[in-house]
């Protein structure tokens, strides 16, 4: 993936635009989730990657409600 470079800024109600050709890099869409983060004095916007709510794994991923869980703790929890 190449490097991009951009300048947005903060509007008044604190948030921050994200230009269309990076969110059609990365994939983003309305919506989505995000971890906000500082990094060595950067602020770092991060996709939130869902795992499972039990052993944070994060294959095979099923949602249940509100919650995500892995085939393996889905079979775990039928099973007894």
């Amino acid at each position: 993936m190449k490097q991009t470079f951009e300048f947005t800024k903060i509007d008044e109600a604190g948030r921050v635009l994200i230009k269309k050709n990076i969110r059609k890099m990365l994939d983003i869409k309305p919506g989505d989730s995000f971890q906000v983060f500082i990094d060595k004095g950067n602020l770092v916007l991060s996709p939130a990657k869902p795992c499972c709510c039990i052993c944070s794994g994060r294959k095979n991923l099923v949602l249940i409600g509100e919650k995500y869980i892995c085939q393996s703790c889905k079979k775990q929890i039928t099973e007894n």
